[in-house]
């Protein structure tokens, strides 16, 4: 459970520090400063700025958390019927798999609103 927790810790905390990675292999400078178009902050170089742990990586490291803690679908997938509590650890795999979801809970990164999407169609 220390694990995981610090895991997910050091995950988001990676996301956060927005560091971004020059492109081009000779470069390779590392910065947190804004850029401008996504170019390298060193004049000399013509390479592009792309971020270092970028949502997509994040979402999908916590997506696999959330598969891998899923016991639920475990059992499901199972060709023998097992019972919840004949699966060993259950409980801190629910308690584990719970955190992950927290965590996914709070990202807006998968999230579509479809009430802006189709705003247009509504009556007003």
């Amino acid at each position: 459970m220390n694990r995981v927790n610090l895991f997910l810790k050091q995950l988001i905390a990676l996301y956060y520090s927005g560091t971004y990675e020059c492109q081009e292999p000779a470069c390779k400078a590392r910065s947190r400063q804004p850029l401008i178009n996504g170019r390298c902050i060193i004049m000399t170089c013509k390479g592009k700025m792309i971020p270092e742990y970028s949502e997509f990586a994040t979402n999908d490291t916590l997506r696999y958390l959330q598969g891998l803690f899923n016991v639920m679908k475990y059992i499901h997938e199972n060709k023998e019927s097992k019972k919840e509590d004949e699966v060993p650890f259950y409980i801190q795999y629910a308690e584990l798999k719970a955190k992950v979801d927290f965590v996914m809970n709070r990202s807006k990164y998968n999230k579509v609103d479809l009430k802006n999407i189709f705003a247009f169609m509504s009556k007003n």
